[in-house]
């Protein structure tokens, strides 16, 4: 039978003063896996600090050795997919391996992801060029 392994999540509310040893004690406490959301913000924590989930990682991965470190759910709304995979690669190499990213597009209403996206068709709807000219 495969053990049970608990994980925790840790939001990147925090600067990292305090941050780094919320990540220490998960793995000095023996959970298995930590977690962090890839949101712009979160919207009762507003007044406040929101960092984001790659260099909160980065950062995570430095102070720990061998707890797993990944994202909730990472938004492709939000930034671009090639820099963003080059991103959780370099992260993946940084921690040991120890990365496992959560990949969805689900995690805002409708409306928000159809206004941005509405956006973002338009900005490049007016280009006609090639990519040499």
């Amino acid at each position: 039978m495969t053990p049970v392994r608990a994980g925790i999540i840790i939001l990147p509310d925090q600067r990292w003063a305090v941050a780094a040893g919320r990540w220490r004690r998960a793995e000095q406490y023996g959970f298995a896996h930590a977690w962090t959301y890839d949101h712009i913000g979160w919207r009762d924590l507003v007044d406040g600090p929101w960092f984001d989930a790659v260099p909160t990682l980065a950062a995570a991965a430095g102070v720990t050795s061998h707890i797993r470190l990944g994202t909730m759910v990472a938004s492709p709304n939000f930034r671009h997919p090639v820099h963003f995979a080059r991103e959780v690669t370099a992260l993946d190499d940084i921690s040991g391996g120890r990365l496992t990213l959560g990949w969805a597009g689900v995690a805002w209403p409708a409306s928000t992801t159809r206004c941005w996206v509405a956006r973002r068709w338009r900005r490049g709807s007016g280009w006609t060029g090639s990519p040499n000219s």
